[in-house]
């Protein structure tokens, strides 16, 4: 009960330095930023399971509602369908190779992203509005949570500890005498 105690006010220490702090770290006309609560659901689910990462995906979510002051629940349904889905994946993938992760996270960066449009109705959908939003911001944040997920994948797998962290240590086996 105290590590989820202690993830949830995590999730939301995120979420305020990612709306406020974060913005220092913005690029292109568009402002765009790294979604750092999207890649603790991604590194959650990924480490633990369907059920850790639906968890992660629902409180990183609600997280984002309450900052953002849209809709209540949006983020959070999106964040859980999210850490559920990205669960499934983790005995299916190899996540002790970087270029796999950060291609991952792209692809995910870019569902999620498109999930939130279609859920909260951003007027993305409208005649060359799509592929301009697409390429000036879904695009770019996508390779800036992937870039950013091999620091930050690291920096999370050091705070959950190497025997329950996202990739697991080799182990040396000793020689047959």
């Amino acid at each position: 009960m105290k590590r989820f105690i202690i993830r949830i006010i995590i999730i939301f220490l995120i979420g305020v330095f990612q709306s406020s702090f974060f913005n220092l770290f913005s690029i292109g006309r568009s402002a765009v930023k790294p979604n750092f609560l999207l890649l603790m659901i991604i590194f959650y689910a990924l480490s633990s399971g369907c059920y850790e990462g639906a968890i992660t995906g629902f409180w990183a979510g609600l997280a984002q509602d309450i900052i953002s002051g849209k809709i209540l629940g949006v983020y959070a349904a999106i964040g859980l369908v999210a850490g559920l889905l990205i669960g499934l994946l983790k005995e299916r993938i190899y996540r002790d190779n970087a270029a796999v992760n950060a291609l991952l996270v792209f692809i995910i960066t870019i569902l999620y992203e498109l999930a939130v449009a279609l859920c909260i109705g951003t007027n993305i959908w409208g005649r060359g509005r799509f592929f301009y939003c697409f390429f000036n911001i879904i695009f770019i944040e996508a390779l800036y949570n992937a870039v950013m997920s091999l620091w930050m994948f690291k920096v999370m797998n050091k705070i959950k500890g190497p025997e329950n962290g996202y990739m697991q240590i080799k182990r040396e086996v000793e020689p047959y005498r």
